[in-house]
């Protein structure tokens, strides 16, 4: 099976609410899908601010700047609201 070739692989990064290190922007970059859960999108704006914006941010939104929000929807990202449950991380999210 080719189901490993690079051709078939696809890289997907997650970014939480710790402080990133240096070599975020090489990794988020190449990613074919890039998420931020919450707050890991404040630490992208403000780490990082010349990246690429995250497609999907996930979580109970309760961490994340409105301006990052924002900034961030208007650039096409796309919010999955899970602030209905209270009970998991937003990693499990």
């Amino acid at each position: 099976s080719h189901l490993f070739e690079e051709s078939h692989k696809t890289l997907c990064v997650i970014l939480l609410n710790h402080e990133l290190p240096s070599w975020t922007p090489a990794l988020w970059e190449r990613a074919q899908v890039r998420l931020c859960a919450d707050g890991g999108a404040n630490r992208l704006s403000d780490q990082f601010p010349s990246s690429p914006p995250p497609m999907t941010i996930i979580g109970d939104l309760d961490s994340i700047r409105k301006d990052v929000l924002d900034q961030y929807c208007k650039q096409g990202a796309t919010v999955v609201d899970q602030s209905h449950d209270q009970d998991s991380t937003d990693m499990q999210k």
